[in-house]
């Protein structure tokens, strides 16, 4: 059977040390060895004694403590001495219940050969109030000043902070996750749960870091605050900038989405896309890839001399709308009137935009046209004529305009 502590050696019965010169009718202890080192026994029972020829009584006559024998009565000056340890005394009953005593167990690491039960919990030494416990069946948990603190149940659900959804501040669902409608992912969800106010706005989120000493550290938050009273929940993106930590986006119970930067597209064919409408079978695209706004000098060719010019044109995808003003005199050429640098090339299939520009001071009207494929727009008479430079029909007339076309 196995042992508690050292296995003995046996067959290993050795003579003691002769220790009769050291008798003189008062001493009573003396040191056990065997060639002139001290030897131990286990109890007296191993020890074999004879006195002057008389064999001595173990427990009664002596005692032993490790390597001290100890005589009741003082051997006389002179008195033969004979000993012998027993290596066979080998004590092979099991321990009684509860007889061995954490003294009894060295310091340092404990090796077991297999499984090590326990029936509830392992406490810290000197911190009683802290523990790894097993409350119940397929159960972990994990307390620090005596409450608990972590949970990890048998669906594989981590709970912090509490052992429900109504009670935990974190919490992992494993692949048993529930499938009601707020949590309706069975391949597990990720929970961060604020606690159970139901008056005040409660807030939690996920912290990003750059630093662990102290100081304002936080480089961005996603956040998201709930009002149990009022059912409601906004999501928020937090960066650090120039004037500190802010709210930079937000998107609402509603599922509206505020943005307080820009939007900016850093690729080619990135925008907003509009696809899952599907409203129309002959769409082509719906994405919104650009918007832009500007200014641009409208000039030409065969045009009279111009004053009073200027021009803001916005670009939202491909539309582009052009506002201009030219103020002309009365002198010109007689070849067809045109602007040649609208802000961007139209698209050069079909059909080409055409329009009117105003003259603010007769309060009448000319035909214009953008040309497929270029930045001109070419002006026209009423009855489909170019209109030259000398037609008075552009001659001292201060036109203003919106032209819409397609970009290319």
């Amino acid at each position: 059977m196995p042992y508690v502590g050292k296995e003995p050696v046996r067959g290993q019965n050795r003579e003691l040390d002769d220790i009769s010169g050291s008798f003189n009718g008062g001493n009573t202890a003396f040191t056990m060895q065997v060639g002139g080192s001290n030897t131990a026994a286990a109890s007296a029972n191993q020890v074999f004694i004879s006195l002057g020829g008389v064999m001595q009584n173990p427990g009664t006559d002596f005692t032993v403590a490790s390597s001290t024998i100890t005589f009741t009565t003082p051997p006389a000056n002179g008195l033969d001495f004979w000993g012998l340890i027993q290596g066979d005394a080998v004590d092979i009953q099991e321990p009684a219940d509860g007889s061995v005593t954490s003294s009894k167990i060295a310091s340092g690491n404990l090796t077991l050969p297999s499984d090590l039960t326990i029936p509830d919990k392992i406490v810290h030494d000197g911190d009683t109030n802290t523990a790894i416990r097993f409350p119940a069946a397929d159960t972990i948990t994990a307390e620090t000043g005596g409450s608990e603190r972590l949970r990890i149940n048998s669906d594989g659900d981590i709970w912090q902070g509490g052992t429900t959804s109504s009670t935990a501040r974190f919490a992992i669902q494993g692949a048993s996750a529930n499938t009601s409608a707020t949590h309706a992912d069975t391949n597990g969800v990720s929970l961060i749960l604020s606690n159970t106010d139901t008056t005040n706005n409660n807030w939690q989120g996920i912290e990003f870091s750059d630093r662990t000493d102290s100081g304002d550290f936080i480089t961005g938050i996603l956040s998201q605050c709930t009002n149990h009273a009022s059912n409601y929940g906004d999501l928020t993106f937090w960066t650090n900038g120039s004037s500190g930590r802010a709210e930079r986006a937000r998107v609402t119970s509603d599922g509206n989405f505020h943005l307080t930067g820009n939007l900016v597209m850093a690729a080619a064919g990135k925008g907003i896309d509009f696809s899952d409408t599907g409203d129309h079978s002959g769409a082509t695209s719906e994405l919104l890839d650009d918007y832009e706004e500007g200014t641009w000098t409208p000039s030409g060719t065969n045009l009279p001399t111009a004053s009073n010019v200027y021009g803001k044109y916005m670009k939202v995808g491909r539309i582009v709308h052009a506002w201009w003003q030219m103020e002309f005199a009365s002198d010109g050429s007689n070849a067809h009137a045109r602007i040649d640098n609208l802000p961007y090339t139209s698209e050069s299939a079909g059909p080409y935009a055409g329009g009117t520009a105003w003259d603010y001071r007769t309060n009448s009207t000319v035909n214009v046209h953008v040309s497929g494929g270029t930045t001109i727009l070419y002006f026209y008479t009423d009855v489909g004529n170019n209109c030259n430079g000398d037609d008075s029909r552009i001659q001292g007339k201060q036109f203003r305009a919106c032209t819409t076309y397609r970009a290319a």
